[in-house]
């Protein structure tokens, strides 16, 4: 009598190990686990490879835009009027400067410029003048001096 419920509990012990092992078996990779790993690497593949095309398109995109106009901004910073701005604008293109900014950065180079120009104006020298003397304070009160000076 005793031997029927020790086969019973042998039947159990033997379900029970095989179903822990079935869910060991379950834990274990299987081909369908490594084709999803394969796919998650290659979804990742295409989205680095798309943002690096985007980031390309973006810098294209950015070299076409129109260059700093770094004189507008040294007026805006300097508070100069728009007239002021007009007038640096003449001088600079009027002596052919590659870079205009330049006439904001020193007396010595304003006053180069004018005498550059070669412009007998007597009102756009007079407006430079003062213009020269509210940048750069008494060194630029000279500024057609100076000009005259380079230009010898």
């Amino acid at each position: 009598m005793n031997t029927l419920p020790t086969v019973f509990g042998l039947l159990a012990q033997l379900d029970r190990t095989s179903r822990l092992h079935a869910l060991q078996q379950g834990f274990e990779d299987t081909p369908f686990q490594s084709d999803l790993h394969v796919l998650m690497l290659v979804a990742l593949a295409a989205c680095a490879v798309l943002l690096l095309i985007a980031r390309a398109l973006r810098r294209r995109a950015r070299g076409n835009t129109q260059p700093t106009d770094y004189l507008a901004r040294a007026a805006r910073t300097l508070e100069l009027s728009p007239s002021e701005l007009r007038d640096l604008r003449t001088v600079a293109t009027r002596a052919g400067l590659q870079e205009p900014t330049s006439v904001v950065l020193s007396p010595a180079n304003l006053a180069h410029a004018i005498a550059s120009m070669n412009d007998e104006d007597p009102h756009l020298l007079d407006r430079l003048t003062r213009l020269s003397t509210k940048l750069f304070g008494a060194e630029g009160h000279h500024t057609e001096e100076a000009a005259v000076a380079s230009a010898d």
